[in-house]
């Protein structure tokens, strides 16, 4: 699915956020992810990501890292051009609301809330009523998309890695109720299987769990 490159923004001295247009014919749900494919990219030219925007918005945009020790592809994300020429896979998932009111949670590391984002700005603007908590950690003062979830109503706890490494307890100190809530993890790999693995022994159902993880993420 053919698009083009729009516009990049620095969020943080190494997080960016990318847009491009949206292709004919690109109808995906909160929570999907997508293959990105550049072609002025030598090798592996295709990487996947979970898609920041919402399906009412009229462009997709991404969020990642990129450092000078970055690929090649992510180095020439930095390097594109207006109307340079993209492409995208058909969106895909099991990263979704459900479509009935229910109790959510989302655990975000660090980008991990990327998936969030397009969640809370489609509840923004087509509401089913969930009850939503966030649990969001990150570096010291990047929190991204705040205003978003400040706009979605949901409660938010922000927790940084400047004191300690977010806990299966800190989680449930701050949400007394999680045993029945439908859990969303996303973020590194290491954090999110190991409170996938933590929930699953500690006896929340697995057909209550979503997890979305990054492989090759950076550590937070």
């Amino acid at each position: 699915m053919q698009a083009e490159f729009l516009s990049r923004r620095q969020e943080f001295d190494d997080v960016w956020s990318f847009c491009f247009s949206r292709p004919a014919g690109f109808v995906f749900s909160a929570g999907d992810y997508t293959e990105l494919s550049l072609k002025q990219v030598e090798g592996n030219h295709r990487r996947w990501f979970s898609i920041a925007s919402a399906p009412a918005e009229k462009n997709l945009c991404f969020t990642t890292w990129v450092d000078p020790q970055s690929s090649s592809f992510k180095q020439s994300l930095l390097h594109l051009e207006p109307r340079d020429p993209v492409s995208f896979s058909p969106p895909m998932g099991n990263f979704n609301a459900p479509t009935k009111p229910d109790k959510l949670l989302f655990v975000a590391g660090g980008i991990g809330i990327t998936p969030f984002r397009s969640l809370l700005v489609d509840q923004t603007t087509r509401p089913i009523g969930h009850d939503i908590v966030i649990i969001y950690t990150a570096r010291p003062n990047q929190h991204l998309f705040l205003p978003e979830i400040k706009r979605s109503g949901a409660a938010l706890t922000k927790h940084t890695t400047s004191t300690k490494r977010l806990s299966l307890d800190d989680i449930k100190q701050h949400v007394p109720d999680m045993a029945e809530r439908l859990i969303y993890l996303a973020g590194p790999e290491p954090m999110m299987t190991q409170f996938f693995d933590a929930l699953i022994a500690h006896g929340h159902p697995r057909w209550r769990l979503r997890l979305s993880y990054f492989t090759g993420y950076q550590d937070i």
